[in-house]
């Protein structure tokens, strides 16, 4: 992928502190968008997320759910993405 071309739409940290498959509490990641759709980037755990619309919560939180094995965690991530992706929108209005 060339980073040139994608967008990165927003950092978002995340307290993990109650999942066992993660070791750091706090994780760093990129949600970005290019030309093959959208992705979050987990920094600390070195994993690319292919995702869906931003919008859509439910197969987002299926996809986060191969990487963290938690669904509350997972679940609560595409509501984060969900969250920030509108709240871009509304600034670009």
């Amino acid at each position: 992928m060339n980073l040139l071309q994608a967008e990165n739409i927003g950092m978002i940290y995340i307290d993990c502190s109650d999942n066992k498959y993660v070791e750091k509490q706090n994780m760093l990641c990129y949600l970005k968008h290019n030309s093959i759709g959208w992705s979050i980037n987990f920094i600390n755990l070195n994993e690319l997320v292919q995702l869906a619309d931003p919008t859509d919560v439910f197969w987002n939180t299926e996809a986060l759910f191969e990487v963290f094995m938690d669904i509350n965690i997972s679940k609560r991530i595409a509501q984060a993405i969900k969250i920030i992706y509108e709240n871009r929108n509304k600034k670009l209005i």
